[in-house]
């Protein structure tokens, strides 16, 4: 399963993408600024929350809290590496790996205390 996501370097009008720390937003060649510092990091969380709640789900043994976890971080570490030395418009960065990490776990909990088995 891999959901992918592409955020242009260079907007057209009206197209919103993210660079940095900061969303912004191109509307008829104006810029419009909004401040939202580590807006990928919170993007980064709640995918990985909803990634932890569907492996879970889809597991049916004792076991697999662990199992999932090293599945997201796996998948997150792949991904950084990928990003380091595969492509070029991207970049690598342990904070991307550390809230990957930081979603699997809430998520974990979420289906922990949310499910009836």
């Amino acid at each position: 399963m891999a959901i992918v996501f592409n955020f242009p370097r260079d907007p057209v009008d009206g197209q919103e993408y993210y660079q940095g720390q900061y969303a912004f937003k191109y509307n008829f060649g104006q810029r419009r600024w909004l401040p939202i510092p580590y807006t990928d990091k919170f993007v980064h969380s709640v995918f990985y929350i909803v990634a932890a709640l569907l492996w879970c789900n889809s597991f049916q043994f004792k076991s697999k809290f662990i199992k999932v976890f090293i599945i997201c971080f796996s998948y997150g570490v792949l991904m950084e590496i990928l990003q380091l030395y595969i492509f070029t418009s991207r970049s690598a960065e342990v904070a991307d790996v550390v809230a990957n990490s930081v979603g699997a776990i809430i998520g974990l909990i979420l289906y922990r205390y949310t499910s009836l088995s």
